[in-house]
């Protein structure tokens, strides 16, 4: 997700990486989630910037997994 473009304008994100078919793919930004996107700090480039990856990690995923009992909190 951070690595997004994102163009609110026309409310679609860009990107992708892991197929071909997936690269600079578009997909509309559903309206379900349209004011969250446009709320959240875009970078200069476009991109949305909502958390890095290791604050992902530690504020919300190994915190679920813990309370869930899959893992202890590393």
């Amino acid at each position: 997700m951070l690595k997004l473009t994102t163009n609110l304008e026309e409310k679609y994100f860009q990107g992708g990486s892991k197929t071909e078919a997936g690269k600079n793919r578009i997909v509309p930004i559903h309206p379900a989630i349209y004011r969250f996107v446009e709320q959240k700090v875009l970078t200069q480039d476009g991109k949305l910037c909502v958390y890095t990856q290791q604050h992902h990690r530690k504020a919300l995923f190994y915190p679920t997994l813990e309370r869930l009992g899959i893992v202890g909190n590393p």
